[in-house]
């Protein structure tokens, strides 16, 4: 009735109706038989097969259908039947071809097929000493993996060749053979003969501990005296396990062999000899290290005596040396009419001078084993006066409030020095008083003084005092109100500010962005080309103690006169005057005529300035007496506002000119 199944069922039904008119039920109990597929591969689980040993042979790819099984065939395809399922184990004895396929209801598929050849010779190769290093000399057994063609036998060798003069090889039969190799070495077996013949080398390495190394340095002393010990070591040497001393002539061993630590004692008759050590192990023994040793030399003469040479009577003084190589004590002797206050002995000694100490020599030895060394001595004397200090050298004047160094040259004899400050001086923090060199800070409001210095001995006895008088100078006041106009023309030039003047100051004036000092800056006086920013005109005073509090002055920037005001202004009042400066056309496209008057001629230069006061053209030339004329052509700068400058021996005359 048009219905496809692609699965088993029995629940399927077709509901029709009978000749009586009545519903008429079928049934439909349906059974669907899969296929199976062809396996695609045969999979062994060695490559070559050992005879008489199991191996796993298993299906690769494939399906098996309705009540299918996998089944195994030696001979061909359906031949000898060996086994079932998806993988079974077999050997054999010689090369063998293996067939599966699978069987069920519905089908017999295609078979797949593996070849699987039998092995000829060695396969591996086993130690009785597993992966463990052994002594060099001991017997290890090694045993073949691997089988032997009937009249084959196994060629044993260190290297894998046939070549039988040249090396230690063997032939045998048993599947072991023994080796006592002195270092690591590598051992091949192979099968040769028989049905076999030459088969591929299987190699072994059986590893041997190395003897030691020859032992680092002998740490211990290469002078020594005799009738005495001295302990000596090494560092463990990697691989030993023991250690073998020999010691010097006239010299014993107070310590047991073996270790890295060795005490030796030294004969009375000890003068040179040699100590040696080496280093050992199952495999052997390691060449030796050695260290010359010789008796100890007589110390040398200690270097310098620290400690002061010039004291005072009834006074204690410690004096020092540095330590002397081979020297075990010091003896010190004192100066007349002085005594030793420590134990002899040291590298250190207090000397206790008496009242009546005038002068005398202090000296010291050093003594060791191998002798006494000569005296080391020390001149001293009792304390002079010190003389009085040199010029101070400093500054004056300084300036109130700053920070001044004053110093002296170093007095004879002198042991520190005392320094006295006048009234508005005080010491700076952390600055030496008592030293050759002081630091001061000065006072805000210090005007004058004298500070002094005198040297003092060791003894409390003082010089002379030298001074020096110092001279104090104020930071810088105030400049005076500013003079000047307080309202500008925008563009305007030559305007003057200025303050009260003072001699040993400098000015310095600031502007407002668009204004320029043209004049005069670093002086009390300036000139100014205005721009067409209102602002402040500020100056400071400076002097070398600094910079003084700023004066200012508020000035407002102002539009005034057209180029047409000007232009009528100029033809009206400045053409009347042979002597006045003007420019015609005025606004000009690019070309324009500058005509003065000059009472008696001479050199003269015109300058054309922008708004920003920089000087765009410039021309020099002679001028007659009277009237003169001078064309510019300004073409080629962009519109606006210029200044025209006439810069003449008698001074300078200014205009403005606009450009179109």
């Amino acid at each position: 009735h048009g219905v496809t199944y692609t699965a088993s069922t029995n629940t399927a039904t077709w509901v029709g109706t009978n000749a009586a008119g009545c519903d008429s039920t079928v049934t439909l109990n349906l059974t669907i038989q899969n296929l199976s597929t062809a396996p695609t591969s045969i999979t062994s689980s060695v490559a070559f097969a050992l005879a008489g040993t199991n191996f796993t042979l298993s299906v690769n790819g494939g399906s098996l259908g309705t009540d299918a099984t996998w089944k195994w065939y030696t001979a061909s395809c359906g031949g000898t039947l060996i086994g079932t399922g998806a993988s079974i184990s077999v050997s054999q004895n010689v090369n063998t071809t293996y067939y599966v396929r699978a069987e069920g209801t519905c089908n017999t598929t295609d078979c797949a097929s593996i070849t699987v050849n039998s092995f000829c010779g060695a396969t591996g190769i086993t130690s009785s000493a597993g992966t463990t290093a052994i002594c060099a000399g001991s017997p290890v057994t090694l045993t073949v993996i691997g089988s032997l063609s009937p009249g084959a036998q196994w060629r044993w060798d260190d290297e894998c060749d046939n070549d039988d003069d040249d090396h230690d090889c063997s032939y045998n039969t048993s599947s072991t053979f023994t080796v006592s190799p002195n270092s690591t070495t590598t051992y091949y077996v192979r099968s040769v003969g028989g049905t076999c013949g030459l088969t591929a080398c299987v190699p072994i390495t059986v590893n041997v501990i190395a003897k030691p190394a020859t032992p680092g340095t002998i740490s211990g002393s290469a002078s020594v005296c005799p009738s005495t010990s001295v302990t000596y070591t090494i560092a463990a040497v990697a691989g030993a396990t023991s250690y073998t001393w020999t010691a010097p002539t006239n010299a014993t061993f107070v310590s047991a062999q073996g270790g890295t630590s060795m005490t030796v004692a030294y004969a009375s008759a000890f003068t040179s000899g040699t100590l040696k050590v080496k280093a050992n192990n199952c495999s052997g023994s390691s060449s030796d290290k050695s260290l010359s040793i010789t008796k100890q030399a007589a110390p040398s003469t200690p270097a310098s005596i620290t400690g002061s040479a010039s004291v005072c009577p009834s006074t204690s003084v410690t004096y020092t040396i540095a330590a002397v190589t081979n020297a075990t004590s010091y003896t010190w002797t004192a100066p007349v009419n002085a005594t030793l206050a420590s134990a002899q002995g040291g590298t250190s000694m207090t000397i206790n001078y008496s009242s009546t100490f005038v002068s005398g020599t202090l000296s010291v030895k050093a003594t060791g084993c191998g002798g006494i060394s000569a005296a080391k001595t020390l001149a001293v004397s009792k304390s002079a006066v010190p003389s009085t200090p040199g010029t101070i050298s400093g500054a004056s004047p300084v300036c109130a409030g700053s920070t001044q160094t004053y110093s002296i040259c170093a007095v004879t004899s002198a042991s520190n020095y005392t320094w006295t400050l006048p009234t508005g001086m005080s010491f700076a923090a952390g600055t030496t008083t008592n030293g050759t060199s002081v630091q001061v800070v000065l006072s805000n409001t210090f005007a004058s003084g004298t500070i002094s210095v005198k040297a003092n001995n060791i003894c409390g006895v003082s010089s002379s005092v030298r001074t020096k008088s110092i001279t104090g100078k104020a930071l810088p006041a105030q400049p005076s109100a500013i003079s000047g106009a307080t309202t500008l023309c925008n563009g305007s030039i030559l305007n003057a500010y200025s303050v009260t003047a003072a001699s040993g100051f400098t000015f310095n004036w600031t502007v407002p962005t668009g204004a320029i000092i043209t004049a005069g800056q670093g002086t009390n006086s300036i000139k100014v080309t205005w721009g067409t920013t209102s602002g402040t005109v500020s100056v400071t005073k400076i002097n070398s103690c600094g910079v003084s509090a700023p004066s200012t002055k508020a000035v407002t920037s102002v539009g005034c006169r057209t180029s047409e005001e000007e232009l009528a202004e100029e033809t009206s009042i400045e053409r009347a005057v042979s002597t006045d400066l003007r420019v015609y056309p005025n606004p000009t496209a690019g070309n324009a005529t500058v005509v003065f008057g000059s009472e008696v001629g001479g050199k003269y230069t015109i300058n054309v300035l922008n708004a920003l006061g920089q000087v765009v053209y410039s021309k020099a030339a002679s001028s007659i007496t009277g009237e003169n004329t001078h064309a510019i052509d300004i073409s080629e700068l962009s519109s606006g506002l210029y200044f025209i400058n006439l810069l003449e021996e008698s001074g300078m005359r200014s205009l403005r000119l606009v450009k179109k």
